[in-house]
């Protein structure tokens, strides 16, 4: 007897020439093992480029299949993802081998000591974790250009003092870690004045890494900076001018032709960005409707 040839897909049926679902030949086993490799990755995305970067790999990922955009994100994924596993490595190396303690000079160790005291604060969970391996990063910087590194218990970070500063400013903070060039006013009031300014700004890296990822922070500091120079910085007005030494009298923007023309580019950029944003949307609307007819 001829075999009987199995009937064909309708192509009348909206599963004409599309394959079987892979979910229904998978194993609980396989189809746990993708879930936990998806959240992996989705931990690795969140984790450089923040809640941001998951929305957009969530809103392109049907859309970008392959092409060069898609493997540049890749990229930058797993290099951002190895940075900050190394900085996770040496953060927590620090806190288990534990560093000395930031000291005052010994004729005011008394009266620093009474001071710090009144001025401790706690550091939060979220700013503790959305901190860590960037501050590790800014550790293992510290060590490799010969920084004494030192923990100021009174509010709960790490200090990186240079005899060589580089930057013009006399300090930065990176997660959880002040660089910082020598301080010559020994003033105990002056420096925790100071200090407590500079915390501000853990915070406001915390909650930007979650927005954005850890370079969050810096460019948006950068950009605001750009405009808004010294003490009419956003974030340094938020963490407190007097605090931070800031001319109070100097908080108007700048605003010359360098920063018009930057201005220009940006919201040209935003423009474009927002048509290319349309069209998208628009083949995506279009494949929808093609999709439910059929």
């Amino acid at each position: 007897m001829p075999p009987i040839d199995e009937p064909g897909p309708d192509p009348r049926s909206g599963d004409a020439g599309l394959p079987r679902a892979a979910s229904a030949d998978r194993t609980p086993v396989q189809q746990c093992t993708g879930v936990i490799w998806l959240a992996m990755k989705a931990l690795a995305v969140f984790a450089v480029f923040g809640v941001l970067g998951i929305a957009v790999t969530a809103v392109l990922r049907h859309r970008v299949k392959g092409g060069r955009l898609q493997h540049v994100g890749k990229g930058a994924v797993a290099v951002g993802s190895a940075a900050l596993f190394v900085g996770a490595i040496v953060r927590g190396a620090t806190a288990m081998t534990g560093v000395d303690r930031c000291e005052p000079p010994p004729e005011i160790k008394n009266y620093a000591a009474e001071q710090a005291a009144e001025a401790a604060i706690s550091i939060g969970r979220l700013d503790q974790v959305m901190t860590w391996s960037v501050s590790g990063i800014a550790i293992f910087y510290g060590r490799l250009a010969g920084a004494d590194i030192c923990y100021f218990e009174a509010h709960k970070y790490y200090l990186s003092t240079f005899d060589r500063w580089p930057l013009s400013r006399g300090s930065v903070f990176v997660g959880n870690v002040l660089l910082s060039k020598r301080l010559d006013d020994r003033s105990v009031d002056r420096v925790l004045e100071l200090s407590g300014h500079e915390v501000a700004h853990r915070e406001q890296w915390s909650w930007a890494t979650v927005i954005g990822g850890p370079l969050a922070f810096p460019v948006a500091y950068t950009v605001d900076n750009f405009f808004f120079p010294d003490a009419a910085n956003h974030f340094e007005r938020a963490a407190g001018l007097d605090e931070g030494g800031y001319d109070t009298d100097r908080t108007s923007p700048r605003l010359g032709w360098g920063e018009v023309a930057a201005l220009a580019v940006s919201l040209a950029g935003i423009e474009i960005a927002s048509l290319a944003v349309r069209r998208e949307r628009h083949k995506i609307l279009s494949w929808l409707k093609g999709w439910r007819r059929s």
